[in-house]
């Protein structure tokens, strides 16, 4: 067995320590990028939730009023155009 000099073994030692420590962000960046897809899905279900949700409405005062447009400023329905 050969002993390595100690420059050697400290630049190894150094290198292990910085291979481990790029390696757990890594880690933490994955279970973030995870939890940011995780949310962005949620986030385009309730989108979805919302334009059903708003394309029903819109129908339902077109079943009621007919065809126009709306001012939601003013609350106010104007018969006509398209909404």
């Amino acid at each position: 067995m050969k002993a390595l000099p100690q420059e050697t073994v400290d630049t190894l030692k150094g290198l292990r320590q910085s291979q481990n420590e790029i390696q757990s962000v890594l880690g933490d960046l994955f279970v973030q990028a995870k939890s940011i897809e995780k949310r962005q899905n949620e986030l385009l279900e309730n989108l979805a939730n919302v334009n059903g949700t708003m394309k029903m409405a819109l129908e339902k005062i077109r079943e009621d009023f007919g065809d126009g447009s709306i001012d939601l400023d003013k609350g106010e329905f104007i018969p006509g155009g398209g909404m």
